[in-house]
């Protein structure tokens, strides 16, 4: 007999977290902040489901299955304990210039623990404009069943794992205006211990990159009257390198993006109960795809609001029915030899919604 083959995982995810956090004046210009937090995570059920024997002969089972014996777990029975401490400090130096600093500690009883800092310059030279200089640390930690998964049918985990870090600069000019406003960032990131697949005998998660990028980022908004706004952002890359491991499969990020990014928004109130938007979107080329184009697409929105809790939204996608590639961070598959790392996009797309609020 054929049957459908069915299968999927059983995960049970628990846990607990207290945290007492705190605040004092220490007099007019020094603000000092405090917290503690204690959190306990484990996965006590992690166990795959099938209609067919997938520990047998992979006969057919009639109904869908638990494989729940102990031997049969996919992610290890561990449990995680996290004790974590913050202090930050928030004093005006002058009348317009603020300082805060900040310091993070995370202590893991499976992972290594870090310490992060956080500093932070704030001038305001006049009523409208701002000046920031920003950097910080921060880390992401081996999920539970990053490090200890052990048959799921995807992957599996890798108790050697490092967490991946990050070191963030930025400097941002902020100007805002009664009906308009700008902000402007120049940012560099340095990121290390990156996870992912490693291609090796087994496919494993492992730290398998790292990569640093710098550019300048623009937001802006602007009232052009009481019932139509522009807002948008854009972003160009000055720098966008990575380095991985040769084994992995990962597709370097300098491939992946554009260096040039913008998107521009027109939302028009047109009448009480209707509103539109028009969304503009443009990148330059993208290196991993075949055509190497650059990307302009149009979407646009209407949205009726009859009474109150009930909303009609019509939404086109793709208005001039654009064709393109959307690249993909993992080889999907190969032809004549030749890593595909793409997928076509959809072409024009009409939505109806219906929502009731009660």
């Amino acid at each position: 007999m054929q049957a459908d083959f069915l299968f999927g995982e059983q995960f049970k995810y628990q846990s607990l977290q207290l945290a007492l956090e705190g605040a004092k004046k220490l007099n007019n210009d020094w603000l000092l902040s405090a917290g503690l937090e204690w959190s306990e995570s484990k996965l006590p059920d992690g166990f795959v489901k099938s209609n067919y024997n997938l520990y047998g002969d992979l006969e057919w089972l009639e109904n869908v299955t638990v494989f729940d014996l102990p031997q049969q777990r996919t992610v290890l029975d561990k449990t995680r304990f996290i004790r974590s401490a913050y202090l930050q400090t928030q004093t005006e130096l002058t009348d317009t210039l603020n300082l805060t600093m900040g310091l993070r500690f995370d202590g893991y009883n499976d992972i290594a623990s870090k310490l992060n800092p956080r500093l932070a310059l704030v001038y305001q030279p006049a009523e409208h404009h701002v000046l920031k200089g920003i950097y910080g640390e921060a880390y992401r930690v081996p999920s539970l069943g990053d490090l200890y998964d052990e048959e799921s049918g995807l992957t599996q985990g890798n108790t050697s794992l490092r967490p991946s870090t990050i070191k963030s600069y930025e400097l941002i000019y902020n100007y805002t205006g009664s009906d308009f406003f700008i902000s402007t960032t120049l940012f560099h990131n340095d990121i290390a211990d990156l996870i992912g697949f490693d291609s090796g005998d087994t496919v494993a998660l492992a730290n398998i990159a790292k990569s640093n990028a710098s550019g300048i980022e623009l937001e802006w908004r602007w009232n052009v009257t009481d019932s139509v706004r522009l807002r948008g952002h854009s972003t160009h890359l000055f720098e966008n390198e990575s380095e991985i491991k040769a084994q992995a499969s990962l597709v370097p990020s300098e491939q992946l993006s554009p260096d040039n990014y913008m998107m521009t928004l027109l939302d028009w109130q047109i009448a009480s109960q209707w509103q539109a938007q028009l969304q503009w979107s443009y990148r330059d080329n993208i290196a991993i795809t075949d055509d190497h184009n650059t990307l302009s697409l149009l979407n646009a929105s209407m949205v009726f609001l009859p009474a109150a809790g009930h909303r009609w939204q019509l939404k086109v996608s793709n208005l001039l029915d654009k064709t393109y590639q959307v690249p993909v961070i993992q080889q999907i598959g190969s032809s004549n030899g030749i890593a595909i790392n793409e997928l076509p996009s959809r072409g024009l797309a009409v939505s109806i919604k219906y929502s009731w609020h009660f």
